[in-house]
């Protein structure tokens, strides 16, 4: 693995996948221990692939991760934690923050986890197939049998997510599961996100297919959203059966829209309020205090989140507490070690 790595004023022009630590990660070790890992990654710079092809991937530490089986034996594991990625990412299909794009198959796993992204990603493809998000372009599974597991924990991403078609989210721009399953949990994205087709707040485009199963829950949304000429939601351009969105809150004001998943109601489960009421409870389960007749923070643990009147959820990480504030100049970055 790679562990403890500080790259300052980087510039990586790529070709089919470019980032500033791996253009490719790939696994095909089946070891039941064995854990490819990236860790205590940070880097900060520019990473520009003018390359257009089938998968390419870019992104601010990686370009693309891959696990594949050995030999019919599953198993294989990939894991970025405690990095982050600050600065400028332009590519031409899967585009992210941090990632490009992950593709767990043969039975294998990659987690992202405590990480976060401060950058400014931008997809300059006219494909439909392209996905352009603040922490991971494309995130998926795509197995004929086998379940493979991709999750993306406890980060977030704070910046610019630019988009042509395509679909393009806060967090991920593409969430796509075939037999197997994914999860995006307790993140946030102060994001600001816009593009030409499908574009969501939260992620643009969700999808499932043969035996998955999708979770996106506990997380919040404060960026705003501008949608193109399909659709644009707050939380969602998009959902299919098989991907569940549970526990997800976001600002109205501060976001610009005030559906979750565009000409559909929210559920109970999605948290439609201003920036103001998610910054006012001080503890999660806030049950009309806040709001009436809402609960905020409906089991959000505080071994994960840090709450303080006055200000929105802080992600508790092992660097620290992050929040972000709304300046003159947009959202900013606040960490207490």
């Amino acid at each position: 693995g790679v562990q403890n790595v500080k790259f300052t004023r980087a510039h990586v022009r790529g070709g089919f996948h470019a980032g500033v630590l791996a253009g490719r990660l790939l696994n095909r070790n089946p070891s039941a221990t064995l854990w490819v890992l990236v860790d205590g990654v940070v880097a900060q710079g520019s990473v520009i692939s003018t390359v257009l092809g089938e998968g390419t991937g870019t992104g601010g530490l990686v370009g693309a991760i891959f696990t594949e089986a050995y030999l019919g034996t599953p198993g294989a594991r990939i894991r970025l934690e405690n990095s982050r990625f600050e600065g400028e990412v332009e590519g031409r299909e899967y585009v992210g923050g941090l990632v490009g794009r992950i593709n767990a198959t043969g039975g294998g796993s990659v987690v992202v986890t405590e990480s976060y992204a401060s950058a400014s990603v931008k997809s300059t493809s006219t494909l439909t197939s392209q996905a352009a998000g603040g922490l991971v372009g494309n995130a998926g599974t795509t197995d004929a049998s086998l379940n493979s597991v991709f999750e993306v924990t406890r980060s977030f991403a704070l910046g610019a997510v630019d988009s042509h078609e395509g679909c393009a989210g806060g967090l991920i721009g593409r969430f796509s599961l075939v037999n197997g399953t994914g999860e995006l949990a307790d993140s946030f994205s102060a994001m600001s996100v816009s593009g030409d087709a499908k574009v969501g707040g939260l992620v643009g485009c969700g999808s499932a297919s043969g035996t998955s199963n999708g979770q996106i829950q506990r997380n919040f949304v404060v960026g705003e959203v501008t949608g193109g000429e399909y659709v644009a939601g707050a939380l969602f351009a998009g959902l299919t059966n098989g991907v569940g969105a549970s526990w997800n809150h976001y600002a109205t004001d501060t976001v610009g829209l005030s559906q979750f998943i565009p000409g559909v109601d929210d559920p109970d489960a999605s948290m439609a309020v201003t920036a103001s009421d998610l910054e006012c409870p001080d503890a999660p389960d806030n049950v009309d205090d806040c709001v009436e007749d809402v609960t905020l923070y409906d089991d959000w643990s505080t071994d994960i989140w840090s709450f303080d009147a006055g200000r929105l959820p802080g992600l508790v990480l092992e660097a620290g507490t992050y929040w972000v504030e709304q300046g003159s100049n947009g959202w900013t970055l606040v960490q207490q070690l």
